[in-house]
């Protein structure tokens, strides 16, 4: 690994590092500022979501209703897919054919072969 590199990945680590030690002290902080008052009237809010999500578990939810007689009846074949391949691509039958199409000779008109 080259130096330029390691010392980019090392920066972002340390920068990393840091923002991690900031975020967990300050949500420590909060913790700490929080009230018994507090704490106790959140607690009791998420026994009572717990208790509504209890019973909406235990409850069953109503029957579905029938399919329609259109819905049962099967549905027409897919249409047919036909591939077509396209036309080949003319190609040279050696490369220095192609080289010696395009020579000139010495008056600067077209070669014949």
């Amino acid at each position: 690994m080259r130096r330029a590199n390691a010392l980019v990945l090392s920066l972002a680590l340390g920068i990393a590092a840091v923002a991690g030690t900031v975020a967990a002290t300050r949500t420590a902080a909060l913790g700490a500022r929080a009230s018994d008052s507090q704490i106790e009237q959140r607690t009791a809010r998420l026994d009572r979501f717990e208790t509504a999500l209890d019973k909406a578990a235990r409850d069953r939810p109503p029957a579905l209703p029938a399919l329609r007689a259109a819905a049962q009846a099967p549905s027409p074949a897919p249409p047919r897919v036909v591939y077509v391949r396209p036309a080949p691509v003319p190609a040279l039958s050696s490369l220095r054919e192609a080289e010696h199409d395009h020579e000139d000779d010495d008056r600067g008109e077209q070669a014949d072969d």
